[in-house]
């Protein structure tokens, strides 16, 4: 008789796990906007139904592209109580891709907390980035050859920002392009001492597939032959996490558009299994640039400070940005992460003396610690 009380009072004890809801997006809705904030309003009802169930948000396999000319996923004030969550979750990174036009914030949240998104792909319909080759370069403007299938400078100039136009010279790989850096300290000083970045705007083609750029900052110019990424930061967001709880982004992947936030004192995130990647190869050469931006963005610098957030095993190969960058956190760690060749710090840690690092790769890019006080 005891030992029957003690099982029941230990099946008692543990957590029950929570109810699962799924909502499968492509067959209830169908993959557009209009679908998607009808997805979000089920999932919305589902919780008030339950707020301990986890609700599923489900993109099956497949390319489903979206021309989307507002905020896609838009999570406003959705909060589930424990063991609850709200879930944003493809077949896999490899097979499931979202692909969007970029004029919106693909998951914007507001106040919401438990929330998670994984296994899944999210990429743009258009290329965000560019290079070429220098035919000459002065203290004030870059003539450059644009290589073949690239965009032009033209098309990813953002209009919307007057910030975030930039070139830096990469090896001209046509397999493995890297950020050129002072072999004396293998791009570990922050602000580089050698190819430093240049502001650039006015774009003009002079000749076909031949562009003149105006260039301006502390540079040193670049020699004929020279192969220059060209980046435009577009204004917005792959994702904006603002305010709330207990955000996870697990086995995501992101193509030709990664800069994210998350802030307004969110604690206890994490980025797991993340990926930022080149993509495919244009006319067999491959990118020197994933994105025009950086990756995930915990904090700003008028932010309060975060608590619990940790970024583990995360990969990530030119960025256009910080590739990870956390701002007043308290309490963190970044770990067993892959890291090279970014336009700007590879982990840039701002008044975030706590952060644990441990097991990281970082090439060609600094690991930065700053604080202002």
């Amino acid at each position: 008789m005891r030992s029957a009380l003690l099982a029941l009072a230990l099946l008692a004890a543990r957590p029950c796990p929570a109810k699962t809801v799924v909502i499968d997006i492509a067959k209830e809705f169908g993959v557009t906007p209009g679908g998607i904030k009808l997805a979000v309003a089920a999932a919305e009802r589902a919780l008030a139904t339950d707020a301990t169930s986890e609700v599923e948000l489900y993109l099956g396999p497949g390319v489903h592209s979206v021309n989307e000319t507002g905020d896609l996923f838009v999570l406003d004030k959705i909060t589930p109580k424990h063991p609850g969550r709200l879930v944003i979750r493809g077949a896999g990174m490899d097979a499931t891709t979202l692909v969007t036009s970029g004029l919106g914030v693909t998951v914007f949240s507001r106040a919401s907390s438990h929330v998670s998104v994984r296994d899944l792909t999210f990429s743009r319909s258009s290329r965000t980035v560019t290079q070429g080759v220098v035919r000459s370069c002065s203290a004030d403007r870059a003539v450059l050859e644009i290589s073949p299938g690239f965009p032009s400078p033209l098309s990813i100039y953002d209009a919307s920002s007057g910030q975030g136009r930039y070139v830096r010279a990469y090896t001209d790989s046509a397999t493995d392009p890297r950020l050129v850096v002072d072999p004396a300290n293998n791009g570990t000083v922050w602000p580089p001492t050698r190819n430093a970045q240049a502001a650039w705007d006015d774009p003009r083609e002079v000749s076909p597939g031949v562009w003149s750029l105006s260039l301006r900052g502390r540079f040193e110019p670049w020699q004929a032959g020279a192969l220059l990424a060209v980046k435009s930061k577009h204004q917005q967001n792959a994702y904006f996490f603002d305010g709330g709880d207990d955000v996870a982004f697990q086995r995501v992947q992101w193509l030709r558009h990664s800069r994210g936030v998350v802030r307004g004192g969110i604690s206890n995130v994490l980025f797991d299994g993340c990926v930022v990647e080149r993509g495919s190869p244009v006319l067999g050469r491959a990118p020197a640039l994933a994105t025009p931006g950086g990756g995930p963005q915990i904090g700003q610098p008028g932010d309060p400070a975060v608590h619990n957030v940790t970024v583990s095993n995360h990969s990530s190969v030119g960025t256009g940005d910080d590739s990870i960058a956390l701002f007043h956190v308290a309490q963190g760690a970044v770990r067993d992460s892959r890291v090279s060749d970014s336009f700007a710090r590879g982990i840039l840690l701002y008044d975030s003396p706590s952060v644990e690092l441990s097991g990281n790769d970082v090439r060609r890019c600094p690991v930065f610690r700053t604080t202002t006080g």
